[in-house]
Parts: C-alpha cells; structure tokens; sequence
C-alpha cells in the first residue's frame, strides 16, 4: 500500500510539472529578423550565399558591382514597382536551398545587374515627347 501510494504521488508530481510553463530561460531564443544589408557583408558572413560569394571572387566581384550601382540609385531606387537591394539581398539568399547554389546566385546577380544598369540609362535621358498622340 504504502509502495502505491509513493507510485501514485510520483506520477501526480510528473503530471503537475509536465503542465507547468517552462521557464523564460530553457525556452529558446527567438530567430532574430535578416540583417539589413545592400550585398554580402564579408566581414562576418552570416548566411550561406554570403558564405559562398566572400569565398568566390568572380561573385564577390559581382556582387561590388551590383552593391555600387544600387548604392548610386537611391533616388530611383522608390516606389511600389520596385525592389529595394536589402529586398533583393534577401531574395537572392534563397538560392541556398536551390540544387546549384552558385549558378543561382550568379543568375540572380546577372538579373540585378541588368536591371540597375537598365533604370540607370532609364534615368539619364532626359524625357521627351516626340511624337504625335
């Protein structure tokens, strides 16, 4: 008797504990939110395509290029129809999860590329109206 009677206060402790919250400090911590940043930060890269374009310099080259020209937009760089870089940046961080991270990336670069440099000759023609409405 006095074994089921210890049996049975165990299991009721288990019961209690086991629908307690679980303290503030054993909970883990919340993932925080995706760095801001124009291209990769190759002084402390944090996600796999960074990682993998601070390591390859044909990338990492682009990825100068790309970070300079939209740097040089910012004026243009507004509006509902367009993708902010920090958006992009972690759009383009999605390759990741693609088969070939690399030829992801470098087409996501290739895209960008092209539409920077196309919004940059967009912008400096000066606009006209030559012909008949």
């Amino acid at each position: 008797m006095l074994q089921q009677s210890h049996l049975l206060q165990r299991h009721l402790v288990a019961s209690i504990v086991a629908i307690l919250p679980i303290p503030a400090a054993a909970q883990p911590a919340p993932v925080p939110p995706p760095l801001e940043q124009a291209g990769a930060d190759c002084t402390r890269p944090q996600y796999a395509s960074d990682t993998l374009v601070c390591g390859d310099a044909e990338l990492r080259a682009v990825d100068a290029e790309v970070t300079g020209v939209a740097q040089a937009l910012p004026r243009l760089a507004s509006g509902p129809f367009w993708e902010s870089q920090n958006d992009w940046t972690r759009r383009r961080s999605r390759c990741a999860f693609e088969a070939d991270h690399r030829a992801c990336l470098a087409a996501a670069y290739a895209n960008r590329r092209a539409v920077l440099v196309a919004t940059t000759a967009a912008a400096s023609r000066p606009l006209r109206c030559d012909g008949a409405w």
